[in-house]
């Protein structure tokens, strides 16, 4: 979630979807984006490195694996601290 030290259930439910904005990344952007992130959106075939994140939310996902690609048109939902593209367009959700 965003600083918000004290939130509402509607302020705190936002931030969890995203609404406190987001940052479109586009292939050949090489930046390392910091979060934290709730959610990312494939506008097209990426792949991510999520070397500098903590991964281990995603059950059965090998801790060591640093890229993780998505499809377009999908989401994903977690907690992001740190974002590398390495190839595709995306949406990276603030919350």
């Amino acid at each position: 979630m965003a600083n918000y030290p004290y939130m509402t259930v509607v302020g705190a439910s936002n931030a969890s979807l995203g609404q406190a904005g987001g940052q479109l990344i586009q292939n050949g952007d090489t930046n390392t984006y910091v979060g934290p992130f709730v959610a990312i959106a494939a506008l097209s075939n990426c792949v991510f490195d999520f070397s500098e994140s903590e991964m281990g939310f995603i059950t059965g996902m090998d801790p060591a694996a640093v890229d993780f690609g998505l499809s377009r048109g999908m989401t994903i939902y977690g907690r992001f601290e740190e974002v590398t593209l390495v190839s595709g367009d995306a949406i990276l959700y603030k919350g």
